[in-house]
């Protein structure tokens, strides 16, 4: 399914609007992809199109660690997700 790009004029807008749908919530993973796919489908972008990769393992440089980048769009962008508090 092919989705029409949002004019960039009406994001700033609609971005407000999903922020204040998901506000209150404090659980990181209970509505996680949620945002995430609202929010690709604000703009207009097809999740499969852009091979959108949700909790792709990483390397956590800062903990030396492994940690999960909550989306990313490979070689073009990492999303990060953090609950309220």
């Amino acid at each position: 399914m092919s989705q029409k790009p949002r004019p960039w004029n009406e994001i700033p807008k609609a971005s407000f609007v999903l922020v204040q749908r998901f506000a209150d919530e404090t659980d990181e993973n209970d509505e996680a992809q949620s945002v995430r796919a609202e929010y690709l489908a604000m703009t207009g972008i097809d999740r499969k199109r852009v091979n959108a990769i949700f909790e792709d393992p990483a390397h956590r440089e800062g903990t030396g660690g492994r940690g999960w980048i909550n989306m990313s769009r490979p070689a073009q962008i990492p999303v990060e997700h953090t609950s309220k508090g």
